[in-house]
């Protein structure tokens, strides 16, 4: 049961509780009445107030709610409030039409009033079926009442003696009993509907709140391994899985930084080994030069050679080292735009097929149409330069192919590039895209590429939305398998 329903029969048990409460007040009073009359207990006439309120309640007893004269007729529906009256101080009779319906207590009172008037006489300026004849004299009143139920004249009489001052006493007794039941009774239901009431709300919203609460202290703690559970369909279910979501998330956060923390480390180790090995050659040709070890102009050629093809190792690599930091930056550093990404390959092909076929390297390229895609030209072009360099730098033969083809199919652009060569160990499929990674466990030859070329071409995917996957060609040689989404218009 969700927490707005459970408001809502809360509400609900507000506004039914003082109707309750009225029940109980009235069934008391009526209670205590029964027990009073089944007890041979009467009520005494007192004074003139208490008459009138006596003759007032006999005559609604009698004449309300009755529409025809059979309902008139059966006198078992009020008489047994009439019989609360003291027989020996009281006299009721109830008339139709001259004809006696009900007698009840001491007719000998009618002779205190001598000469009453005809009943049929009577009638009121706006309702003439009424009437009414009222006589107080010393301690002695008489009232007579007259009803037309239908077309028949009902004629009730009540005639009272009052009583010495004391003689309800008993009646008094059960009165206080009664409102003594009654307090105590409606206080022990206040009690009673405030204790569910408070179970009822707060046993479904503080339980929660503090599993909360210690789910919170334990996150606080470090401990983000914590999970809730929370089996009702309420409004708190929401946020018990938002609680879980967010201990997840940090948890894979936390995860993601040490794992970050560890490929920043690996990759400070790499680049100071990879940096060290050009500029170990380079301060060891340039001390030769320094000492004359190059005694010959061929040989100090050759010193200068080295030097250089070192300084443009060493180039490259901080010039991939400024993209990749480009590319963690995100699209600030690096912002995307529509690219057509067929017409672009087709162009950054013919602009390096001859130098790359002067390396043994021959490209093809083929596209089964028009490819729109949310890319950086940059990015692009480094990815596919990439591609090229490894294929001519690992391939084992005099001659290489490189096939390049883009398809589209179901939303997604996808470029393939197989070649040749003698591709990669199967345990070292995983780890292609890894910053510095080479199949050359030793890291001897930096000479055959920073390990950095196909980290970039990963992360560049990502940014641009996409993906980067490798695999063994068959019978041979390495495929990389790029993937966007398109951009349909």
């Amino acid at each position: 049961m969700t927490i707005r329903h459970r408001l809502l029969i809360s509400h609900f048990v507000m506004f039914a509780a003082p109707v309750v409460m009225l029940l109980i007040t009235i069934f008391t009073a009526v209670g205590g009445l029964f027990v009073f009359i089944q007890s041979g207990n009467h009520a005494y006439i007192e004074s003139s107030d208490q008459y009138n309120r006596a003759a007032d309640i006999l005559y609604n007893a009698v004449f309300h709610g009755k529409r025809d004269e059979a309902e008139m007729d059966d006198v078992s529906d009020y008489s047994w409030i009439i019989e609360v009256l003291a027989p020996e101080q009281n006299f009721v009779l109830l008339q139709k039409e001259g004809e006696l319906l009900y007698e009840y207590g001491n007719a000998h009172l009618l002779t205190l009033f001598p000469g009453l008037p005809d009943p049929s006489s009577f009638h009121e300026m706006e309702h003439f079926e009424k009437g009414a004849y009222v006589r107080i004299e010393n301690n002695k009143y008489c009232t007579i009442r007259k009803r037309v139920v239908g077309d028949t004249p009902y004629y009730l009489y009540f005639i009272s003696h009052q009583a010495p001052h004391g003689t309800d006493d008993r009646l008094e007794h059960v009165t206080r009993g009664a409102f003594l039941f009654l307090g105590l009774a409606l206080l022990a239901f206040i009690i009673a509907t405030s204790i569910f009431l408070a179970d009822f709300m707060i046993r479904r919203i503080l339980p929660p709140l503090e599993e909360l609460q210690t789910g919170a202290e334990k996150v606080e703690q470090g401990d983000l391994s914590v999970r809730l559970s929370h089996e009702e369909k309420d409004e708190l279910a929401p946020l018990f899985k938002s609680f879980n979501m967010m201990t997840s998330a940090l948890e894979a956060s936390l995860r993601q930084r040490a794992q970050e923390e560890e490929n920043r480390k690996e990759l400070i180790a790499s680049m100071s080994h990879d940096i060290r090995t050009p500029l170990t050659a380079i301060k060891a040709y340039t001390e030769g030069l320094i000492d004359g070890v190059a005694d010959t102009e061929e040989k100090r050629a050759h010193y200068l050679a080295v030097i250089l093809r070192k300084a443009d190792e060493l180039s490259v690599m901080v010039d991939q080292l400024l993209l990749l930091s480009k590319i963690d930056v995100g699209e600030k550093a690096v912002p995307l735009e529509e690219v057509a990404l067929d017409r672009f390959i087709q162009d950054v092909v013919d602009d390096n097929r001859d130098a790359f076929l002067q390396r043994g390297l021959v490209i093809e390229y083929r596209s089964d149409g028009a490819a729109a895609i949310q890319g950086s030209p940059l990015l692009l072009e480094r990815i596919l330069m990439n591609l090229f360099t490894n294929s001519a730098k690992y391939k084992d033969r005099d001659a290489g192919r490189l096939t390049l083809t883009l398809e589209k199919r179901d939303g997604r652009v996808t470029l393939t590039a197989a070649d040749d060569g003698p591709g990669v160990p199967e345990d070292a499929l995983p780890h292609l895209f890894e910053a510095f990674y080479r199949t050359d466990k030793a890291r001897s030859r930096t000479e055959r590429g920073s390990g950095l070329g196909l980290a970039i071409t990963a992360r560049a995917m990502d940014l641009m939305h996409g993906t980067a996957e490798a695999e063994n060609g068959s019978p041979r040689g390495l495929v990389i398998r790029l993937t966007w989404p398109e951009i349909r218009k």
